[in-house]
């Protein structure tokens, strides 16, 4: 079902038109390991873009990778599992005087259509909220500097039912995606806990 779905997108869901992700994910790169082998690939690939760019759509929000959000500290958690409500978590401002958190949980589904928002929050983060995320941010190291020569990482590995843990963090050094696959552990998985606790919904199930 949701491989018919993701092929639909691909004839009815521009690629993307609200310039979600830079140009430069479609270019073909070594990105992991798969026994033993390097595995290039686009950081994205076209369904992705049309997968991930419906549910932004959906739940109005803006493009992290433009230059005019860089001037401030935006991180963006989205939650997409494929059999339940697609959730968008936004956190701005996060080292200012006023950071904020912004986040819309979805009536589709996020392996099927995005469908509508169906609950809101824009508020303000308090300050200890703020810190707890950026000291979850800090330990997750999500983004490290890959030094010349360094080995790739194994591939993350990837199903098709299950859900997509996005995270992206635009700031002054620019524009900072990644992306799993159903993380059990690890810094994507913590990140976007940590995300969805600010919102004070339930949840369940967690996948």
């Amino acid at each position: 079902m949701l491989l018919g779905w993701l092929l639909l997108l691909t004839q009815t869901v521009p690629a993307d038109p609200a310039g979600y992700f830079p140009a430069s994910f479609s270019v073909p790169v070594p990105r992991c390991r798969w026994n033993g082998k390097v595995d290039s690939a686009p950081t994205l690939s076209d369904i992705e873009r049309r997968w991930y760019g419906s549910m932004l759509r959906a739940a109005k929000e803006p493009s992290l990778s433009a230059a005019d959000v860089r001037s401030k500290t935006v991180v963006r958690f989205t939650w997409l599992r494929s059999f339940h409500a697609p959730i968008l978590v936004r956190a701005e401002g996060l080292g200012s005087a006023a950071p904020k958190l912004v986040a819309s949980r979805l009536s589709g589904q996020g392996g099927y259509g995005p469908g509508d928002i169906e609950q809101h929050i824009d508020r303000p983060l308090s300050a200890d909220e703020a810190a707890t995320l950026q000291a979850a941010l800090a330990e997750a190291a999500l983004f490290p500097p890959r030094k010349p020569g360094a080995p790739l990482p194994e591939c993350a590995p990837f199903g098709m039912d299950g859900a997509e843990w996005l995270i992206e963090v635009a700031d002054s050094s620019g524009y900072h995606f990644t992306k799993r696959w159903s993380p059990e552990r690890g810094g994507v998985r913590s990140v976007g806990l940590a995300m969805l606790k600010l919102t004070g919904w339930k949840v369940q199930p967690i996948y």
